[in-house]
């Protein structure tokens, strides 16, 4: 009788360690997902700084330059007077955060849509370390050198694959019942849209510089707001 209550205590014994174990487990992997998440919101907050804060204030400081008529290419192009600052704090780490996050979501979301959706996301990441490698002509010219039909083809990458992947996260978040994620992504996507639609129909008296930073702006900004839900929902 003694031998059997022990071999009972014992049995419970080990199950309360098995479940202790495995809830060890699942705080560790709370712990590291949060983590993560507040990584990923770091890199989207790099990504807001050199895709829109830097720009916006290098096109103050640029002799002669008009935001709403030059491209934001431009400011890294050959002869501007701070093409190595755009290039190496702007273009570089805008790509970078930019392809990053998009590979925190690709493997953070399930539905195989938005996994997609992402890869095609990274795109816009292409086009701006595109942007670093291959500078725009002076003026960015439709044709000019090799690095600068280099620089357009990185451009289509990037509003190509921003505009479909877009699409594919709002059909995504839409079937997943992400009613905010998803107002935020048609918002994002009708910008991008209108942006370089106007870009592509621009003449000389259109404010191209303006269309193109609502694009890309607003892909920066949809980065960081989407990163940041991400946080709060996952952490608290």
């Amino acid at each position: 009788m003694v031998l059997r209550k022990r071999a009972v205590y014992h049995k419970w014994q080990l199950r309360d360690n098995s479940m202790k174990n495995g809830e060890d487990e699942a705080a560790k992997g709370r712990h590291f997902g949060s983590l993560l998440s507040r990584l990923v919101l770091l890199v989207a907050c790099i990504g807001l700084m050199s895709g829109v804060t830097l720009p916006l204030t290098l096109g103050l400081l640029e002799p002669g330059y008009d935001a709403s008529r030059q491209y934001i290419s431009e400011l890294g192009a050959d002869g501007a007077s701070r093409a190595s600052l755009m290039n190496l704090l702007g273009f570089w780490p805008a790509g970078l955060s930019f392809i990053l996050a998009m590979a925190y979501f690709a493997f953070h979301w399930k539905l195989a849509l938005m996994r997609v959706g992402c890869i095609f996301m990274m795109g816009v990441g292409i086009g701006y370390i595109g942007a670093a490698l291959f500078p725009c002509d002076a003026g960015c010219p439709a044709v000019g050198s090799f690095k600068q039909a280099m620089h357009n083809l990185t451009g289509l990458f990037e509003y190509g694959g921003a505009m479909i992947g877009l699409a594919l996260l709002l059909s995504g978040l839409l079937k997943a019942g992400s009613k905010l994620r998803a107002a935020l992504t048609g918002a994002c996507f009708v910008c991008v849209a209108l942006g370089f639609l106007m870009m592509l129909s621009a003449s000389l008296n259109t404010p191209f510089g303006a269309w193109q930073r609502l694009a890309d702006y607003a892909l920066f900004v949809w980065l960081f707001v989407m990163t940041f839900l991400s946080v709060k929902y996952e952490v608290g």
